[in-house]
């Protein structure tokens, strides 16, 4: 084997082993349009300022997307992994979370009030005035949240 093809079949193999941050356009557009999306892949979507109003994403995956800005409120995020996402000024107000992730998620100023966000892992998350007055939080994990 040469030496080049030696090359192109080793780039070839970290390029499958390589995890995709990229959310499916068709999805991105598809939540945009008709604010329901529930399972759909999102991972590293850029979502700042969407108008998610009464969205259903339930069991989506949103880890390391951006949706700071978003309005997201009366949406129903259950089962939603937001791990390492960043939701800076999101708008979250009444909306169902219970069993959703927030680990190592930025939640900076982020609004939770009137949510139901029952058994949620904020591990790690950062929830600098955030705002959670009515917000159910019953069961939620919280170890390492910076306040």
């Amino acid at each position: 084997m040469t030496r080049f093809a030696a090359a192109l079949l080793l780039m070839w193999t970290f390029a499958l082993a390589a995890p995709s941050f990229a959310a499916d356009p068709a999805q991105v557009v598809q939540l945009l349009k008709t604010k329901k999306c529930p399972g759909c892949d999102l991972t590293g979507a850029d979502l700042r300022g969407a108008d998610l109003f009464w969205c259903d994403v339930r069991g989506a995956k949103f880890a390391g997307a951006d949706l700071s800005g978003a309005f997201m409120k009366d949406c129903d995020v259950r089962e939603v992994d937001f791990s390492n996402a960043k939701l800076v000024g999101t708008n979250l107000f009444g909306s169902l979370g219970q069993g959703s992730t927030f680990v190592g998620a930025d939640l900076t100023r982020t609004d939770l009030n009137h949510g139901t966000f029952t058994g949620v892992d904020f591990t790690g998350a950062t929830m600098v005035k955030t705002i959670t007055a009515s917000a159910n939080l019953e069961g939620a994990k919280l170890e390492g949240v910076k306040k």
